[in-house]
């Protein structure tokens, strides 16, 4: 989520956006929003201002407590400002004075993401007399809720408005004191004012959008208002700016895209062409130029206005651009992208498909190309995501761990668009064991770190999770210990099964491996990830009602465990001390790192032999990819012999640091054609430290795909990733969509009933006619993949 955009009024060309997201934070662009740098990593950002005379100058808030100033274009930003601890600590609102740009002010409240009992909460407004290095407290806006928005008069710095949770706000002497809601006739959420604008040159005219009742005018200074919302097809608006080079051109934003007024906000016309994803909410116009505006696209999950969810698989979204007022939008947005992923996971047997989340980020990423374009899906449990599991069976039920509250585990059974809530399940399943261990405070409100997660791959109903005991309770948990916890009904109930298992172990269930084909048989793998120690790896024979430990001849600091789909007896983890294999059952562990020790001697540091990550081909298990200090190395033999394989990585020949520090960021594909690492950079002038990369070798064998059509059964087979598939009898065609990557081919075959269609066929790919042939009811054809491609079969 772009949850901020703002240009230097002195510099036009240097733009900053603030994202809803720790790791993402602050960029800024130098030549109007052609390239970013990212310049600063504080928390997830509310709100941004610029000094109007210098473009350097730049304070940002963060909901998490703190404001952050920097005189260096945001790099180096420090805390001017903290709250952390206070009642009222969640900053939003940030704004200059253009008549004393030396003065600004910003808000905090302790409200956040859509919690309606705090909706009437004081506000604290602060000023700073120092362009933001230093800040005290003006005065308190009582039962304004969040401050979604301040503006200060351009003539009067100390004449303010304010965009409040309830309503419009006015204060006239800097902040000391404030009106009561100008916005009258609105109550409830009805009065949530998202954004707020004065008109250029004018002391009286306001425009103030709403989030569900459209914009409002006032031609008095907020004493009267009038609904001005005409043209607009949603009532759900975002925020609202003038032209400063033109007093009649505003822009609003809202869920349906972007609208324009020229006449001073009385009437709107959408100007939302070449917006791929509508959703929209910050916005910027450049003060010397009122067609050019920059628009950021919003899912709004969290940050100030949770209230209107955006789930589903979201493509298009970023910084657009417009040069023409908003008839054509493109995206201006290079050089930004997902900082610090900690999680991937492939789908166990569709090829291509890859889901990863991002530290502290907000949403999940789905790719079924092989990494050549991504969606983005929207999810409480993204925000802190810890492990996604899938069952083996279609359409597929997906689940993610994390430790939100109450999105401790989420499930989604459409393929990633929603994911409802299941973790309060384990709540439900204590054992009596761990209630009467002192484990657990039932009088805290629910919160525990879910962690390691698996669905049997023999059986979807199996699902198997764990948590994770933390030394340091920071998130006020109320369960503490390492705990394994069993469904037997897909996810709608969950019973702790820990008989045999040291729960009260400051460890971390971190990975969780069942049987290919016996869902009684598990493997649970601990490790220091996020707690003090590993103790190895346990193991259940009878769906976890007994555990017993599996670690003869194992390091126990493990990192991440592989079973062979193929021979179950035989696994791999990942240690402190290299790579273990087993080929009995766990029973007996040795080691299997011969060449992983190579050319380790005369590093910076003092090297070590450590091994984060594993994954395992699906096609060929003998060959693993490990995770290493000085890189990616790979098997072809089952751990006898590896070798680097680093060519195209960013990993020097002598690292002072591993590049890897945890598991989930080495995997395979289902096709075992397309390697995903994600490695961390450690150029210092780099903030985003963990960057995906990928290596594709070639195109996969076939893979088998059956598709219901009402009565009718549609077969496939295929080199590609085939989805959304649509048979529209009534134009005689079939649609579907063929991804894959490029530099390989898409070879696939489909056979349709002739209850539905009959042949010949014409194939077109991208609107592009192919070379097909057809057999009988069979059509085959070939072309290189780039993507995600649309095919179509018509008949002739």
């Amino acid at each position: 989520m772009v949850g901020a955009l703002a240009i230097s009024p002195s510099e036009p060309d240097v733009i900053y956006a603030g994202f809803d997201s720790n790791d993402m934070s602050l960029w800024r662009s130098d030549d109007a929003g052609s390239k970013w740098t990212h310049v600063a990593e504080s928390a997830h950002v509310s709100g941004v201002a610029v000094k109007p005379t210098d473009s350097r100058t730049v304070i940002h808030g963060v909901v998490e407590g703190d404001l952050l100033f920097s005189a260096d274009g945001g790099a180096g930003s420090e805390v001017a400002l903290t709250l952390r601890g206070m009642e009222n600590y969640r900053f939003s609102a940030v704004a200059y004075a253009s008549s004393d740009p030396d003065i600004a002010y910003t808000s905090a409240s302790g409200r956040r993401e859509g919690s309606q009992g705090r909706r009437g909460d004081s506000a604290e407004v602060y000023i700073s007399a120092d362009s933001g290095r230093t800040w005290s407290l003006a005065g308190v806006c009582a039962g304004c809720g969040f401050l979604n928005a301040i503006i200060v008069d351009p003539a009067d710095p100390d004449l303010l408005y304010a965009a409040t949770a309830t309503g419009v706000r006015r204060s006239d002497d800097g902040g000391a004191t404030w009106t009561d809601n100008l916005l009258t006739g609105l109550d409830g959420y009805r009065a949530n004012v998202l954004g707020l604008a004065l008109q250029p040159g004018s002391t009286s005219r306001l425009l103030a959008t709403t989030s569900e009742d459209g914009v409002y005018r006032s031609d008095d200074g907020g004493t009267n208002w009038v609904e001005s919302s005409t043209g607009l097809d949603t009532a759900m608006a975002h925020d609202v700016v003038f032209a400063v080079s033109d007093a009649d051109v505003a822009y609003v934003t809202t869920h349906q895209g972007v609208y324009r007024s020229d006449d001073g906000g009385r009437t709107w016309d959408s100007r939302s062409g070449g917006l791929t994803y509508e959703f929209v909410h910050a916005i910027a116009v450049d003060p010397r130029d009122a067609d050019v505006a920059y628009v950021g696209t919003a899912s709004e999950l969290h940050l100030l206005h949770g209230e209107h969810e955006q789930q589903g698989l979201h493509e298009g979204e970023g910084i657009y651009k417009t040069l023409d007022g908003g008839r054509s939008w493109f995206l201006s947005d290079t050089d930004i992208e997902e900082s610090n992923l900690t999680n991937l996971t492939p789908h166990p047997r569709l090829p291509f498909e890859m889901w990863a989340a991002a530290n502290a980020g907000r949403g999940g990423f789905v790719t079924t190309s092989g990494g050549e374009s991504w969606l983005f899906s929207a999810t409480d449990a993204a925000h802190y995501p810890m492990v996604f599991a899938y069952s083996h069976s279609f359409p597929t039920v997906q689940y993610l761990t994390s430790l939100y509250s109450y999105s401790e585990i989420i499930r989604s059974t459409d393929g990633g668009h929603t994911w409802p809530r299941v973790g309060d399940m384990l709540q439900a399943g204590l054992s009596q064991r761990t209630l009467d261990s002192g484990l657990y405070d039932p009088d805290m409100r629910w919160k525990v770190h879910s962690h390691g997660l698996a669905v049997a791959p023999s059986d979807p109903q199996i699902v198997f999770a764990g948590t994770v005991w933390h030394s340091e309770n920071r998130e006020n948990y109320s369960l503490f210990g390492a705990h394994i916890f069993r469904s037997a009904d897909g996810g709608d109930t969950f019973q702790e099964v820990d008989n045999g298992f040291p729960t009260d172990t400051p460890t971390s269930i971190n990975a969780i491996v069942i049987h290919p084909t016996d869902p009684d048989t598990v493997y649970v793998m601990t490790s220091r990830y996020e707690s003090d120690r590993g103790i190895g790896v346990y193991k259940t024979t009878d769906g976890g009602d007994l555990w017993f430990a599996v670690n003869n001849g194992l390091h126990l600091e493990t990192n991440d465990l592989q079973i062979d789909p193929i021979d179950p007896e035989t696994l791999y983890a990942a240690t402190k001390n290299g790579v273990y294999k087993t080929t009995d059952g766990a029973s007996s562990w040795r080691p299997s790192g011969n060449g992983l020790l190579d050319d380790m001697s005369g590093t910076p540091t003092s090297p070590s032999p450590e091994v984060f990550d594993l994954a395992i081909d699906p096609v060929n298990p003998l060959v693993l990819y490990a995770a290493g200090y000085l890189g990616v190395y790979k098997t072809n033999n089952g751990g006898g012999d590896w070798y680097l394989v680093n060519l195209g990585l960013p990993i020097d020949n002598r690292p002072a640091e591993s590049v890897f520090d945890h598991d989930r960021t080495l995997e395979v594909d289902a096709s075992g054609r397309v390697v995903y690492a994600v490695v961390g950079h450690r150029e210092r002038e780099r903030l985003d430290k963990m960057v995906p990369y990928r290596a594709v070798l070639g195109t996969p064998g076939s893979f088998g795909y059956t598709f219901g059509v009402g009565e009718a059964t549609i077969t496939a087979e295929s080199t590609s990733h085939l989805s959304e598939l649509v048979a529209d009898l009534g134009l005689g065609e079939l649609r579907f969509t063929a991804a894959g990557p490029v530099g390989t081919v898409a070879s696939t075959t489909v056979t349709i009933p002739m209850s539905l269609l009959a042949g010949p066929f014409v194939v077109t790919v991208d609107s592009r006619t192919v070379d097909s042939q057809t057999q009988g009811n069979s059509v085959s054809f070939s072309h290189d993949h780039t993507g995600r491609s649309q095919v179509t079969i018509r008949r002739m």
